[in-house]
């Protein structure tokens, strides 16, 4: 039981995010879970027991990749977004905002580029 007390503190209290670096591990965390989640979530709600049978055909695989790509990128930047009104510092919004966009960019770049966009993530803000 001793052992098992610390692992259950720190999973019930985690550490502060107090660095760039763990605001984006915890942004980015947090929308691949949502966007994965609910893209399968859905299909299964869609498809019910048709669901197993959907998961090994490869062009429902390929449209799955992209919805969870597409949905990422969507969740990332509104996730973001919330961070921003949370942190929002009297006097330095426009600083904020400069910065959020560029970790934004940045967690998109830091990923393979999806097979669906050739040309990457430009053409979002």
């Amino acid at each position: 039981m001793r052992r098992l007390w610390p692992l259950l503190k720190a999973r019930l209290r985690p550490a502060p995010i107090d660095t760039i670096g763990a605001l984006r591990a915890f942004i980015e965390e947090r929308a691949a879970l949502i966007a994965q989640k609910c893209a399968i979530d859905y299909v299964r709600g869609k498809t019910g027991l048709a669901s197993h049978a959907l998961f090994t055909e490869k062009p429902f695989l390929t449209a799955l990749d992209v919805c969870r790509w597409e949905t990422f990128a969507v969740v990332l930047g509104d996730l973001l977004i919330l961070a921003g009104g949370y942190l929002r510092p009297q006097g330095a919004e426009a600083r904020l905002q400069e910065a959020l966009v560029l970790l934004y960019k940045a967690i998109l770049e830091s990923h393979p580029v999806p097979q669906h966009r050739p040309e990457g993530w430009g053409d979002l803000p």
